[in-house]
């Protein structure tokens, strides 16, 4: 009898949790809903237009970032599905977030952050 109501008890929290987890997770913002509508090749171009404006601004205001861009994202297609793949699946985290601040801020991980003012 013990038993049976240890199982019990212990399912209960378990469930409990399981509610729990599935209520916190956030909202997506409206942007990344239509991010996430797109299929896969549109998101795919949707972030390499979003990588390569972030290198146009690195290029002018930031040069060691820029260096830093060039060589991490533009090596050849497989590499760059890869950083695709890494950047969704930082946006599926994420979703309350707009898609390109997701995509700058992986960009900023791998090559440094852009000096802000403050």
């Amino acid at each position: 009898m013990l038993q049976v109501k240890t199982l019990a008890l212990a399912s209960l929290i378990a469930l409990s949790a399981t509610q729990g987890y599935a209520q916190s997770q956030p909202e997506p913002s409206p942007q990344m809903a239509e991010f996430f509508a797109f299929d896969r090749e549109a998101q795919e171009a949707f972030i390499g237009n979003g990588i390569n404006m972030i290198g146009v601004v690195a290029s002018q205001t930031a040069s060691d970032i820029a260096r830093c861009m060039n060589s991490w994202y533009s090596a050849d297609s497989e590499s760059q599905r890869e950083k695709h793949a890494e950047i969704i699946d930082a946006m599926r985290r994420l979703p309350q977030y707009q898609p390109a601040a997701i995509v700058l801020a992986v960009v900023e991980k791998h090559c440094g952050k852009f000096e802000r003012d403050e």
